[in-house]
């Protein structure tokens, strides 16, 4: 949800609270996470991927080009990414992966 405010509120007082709590889950899961690059990957991965659903989304809506092209740019550059996290997933800890 705070991800999601981020990008879509307009008030300053909603994307700062959204800010403070995204920063604060972020910094206790990975802090105290027993394998750091595992649960970055984990977490990374099912970032990307709610990135990837929300600019494919934003393309159904968007009437402008240049912004259809961004968007498609977005979703295959963080395809990508989510593929090669993923292969490091499996090749390091045997599971593809959450997300």
């Amino acid at each position: 949800m705070a991800e999601l405010a981020l990008q879509r509120s307009k008030r300053p007082e909603i994307l700062s609270l959204a800010e403070r709590i995204r920063t604060s889950q972020n910094r206790e899961a990975l802090r105290t996470a027993p394998d750091f690059d595992r649960a970055f990957l984990e977490q990374m991965i099912a970032h990307h991927h709610k990135g990837v659903m929300m600019a494919s989304h934003a393309q159904w809506g968007t009437v402008h080009p240049e912004l259809r092209e961004l968007e498609a740019a977005m979703v295959r550059v963080q395809s990508e990414e989510i593929e090669q996290m993923a292969r490091w997933y499996q090749q390091w800890y045997g599971t593809g992966g959450s997300g």
